[in-house]
């Protein structure tokens, strides 16, 4: 067999197959912003011996891109027109769009989500205020649309002034409408095959070919890279390419080796279906990189 054939074997069999809801411009925009980024997270590392494969284990910290249930006839900036009803308790909102699309937003949330200048700092756009600081109940006095931009809200129990932008609002809707809508957009994406292949040199100096590496990883989960060296410890320096290597309990780099009373399925040379591993950590791995080397 040879081991470009094997590599395939290998490659199949211990890699589980992923199914991304991405937005295809999302994927792109990540890619030109170094979605590299979104990969990185922990490392496990093996290599291995006599043909027996040595994935490279990686928690993958994803990106999840949202999809906004907006569209051109529903821009937020010309979003005078929406309506805002009150319920007879004041504990919640709901917008009527001008698009026809309906949302309801909870006094409390509304409360939690304040984007004023006390509430979110503005250059980093993080939150300023505790959640133990919110008055219960929080109920709502008042609703309006500003510069038909924003919303502006206050409550009863505070003489806090709020102000949400539409945008945020329409594209963070919670209701079932919005999910259903949200989901309406996403594009699913089946790895078909045949698998991708990558030189282990370009994506190593080409920043095109190491972007085009990544984007396959992340969207369909898997990859061949060719002419790797067959050297100790490579394996590391193909996954330092993503990230820096974490050590863990089995260590930061060992060998998985087929033997002739194995303790483990992975230890033979059985066949392994599609799975994932070490699925008791607080982060499993989400991807694995096997490198043969003989």
């Amino acid at each position: 067999m040879s081991l470009h054939s094997m590599l395939r074997g290998l490659i199949s069999s211990a890699i589980k197959p992923r199914r991304h809801l991405l937005h295809k411009n999302c994927i792109q925009r990540s890619l030109q912003d170094g979605c590299h980024k979104n990969l990185q997270r922990n490392i496990r590392l093996v290599s291995s011996y006599k043909g027996a494969p040595s994935p490279v284990h990686h928690n993958v910290k994803r990106q999840h891109f949202g999809v906004s249930t907006l569209d051109a006839s529903s821009d937020p900036a010309n979003a005078t027109n929406a309506q805002l009803e009150m319920d007879s308790q004041s504990n919640s909102l709901q917008i009527s769009w001008s698009d026809g699309f309906s949302s309801r937003y909870h006094s409390i949330w509304l409360r939690n989500h304040c984007q004023c200048a006390s509430c979110k700092q503005l250059h980093s756009g993080q939150k300023l205020i505790e959640q133990h600081d919110i008055p219960r109940p929080c109920t709502l006095k008042s609703t309006q649309i500003q510069d038909g931009t924003h919303l502006q809200i206050s409550w009863k129990e505070t003489a806090h002034e709020g102000l949400i932008s539409l945008e945020f609002l329409r594209e963070n809707s919670y209701g079932n409408d919005a999910i259903d809508a949200a989901a309406s957009l996403r594009d699913n994406v089946f790895f078909k095959g045949p698998i991708e292949e990558f030189d282990y040199k370009d994506i190593s100096s080409c920043k095109k070919s190491f972007f085009r590496w990544l984007q396959c990883l992340d969207v369909y989960g898997i990859a061949l890279v060719m002419n790797v060296p067959t050297e100790l410890r490579q394996v590391a320096k193909v996954a330092e390419l993503i990230a820096p290597v974490q050590n863990t309990l089995y260590g930061e780099i060992f060998d998985v080796v087929a033997t002739d009373e194995p303790i483990n399925v992975a230890y033979s040379t059985a066949p392994l279906g599609f799975h994932m591993d070490l699925m008791y950590y607080e982060s499993p791995p989400g991807l694995q990189l096997l490198h043969c080397l003989r």
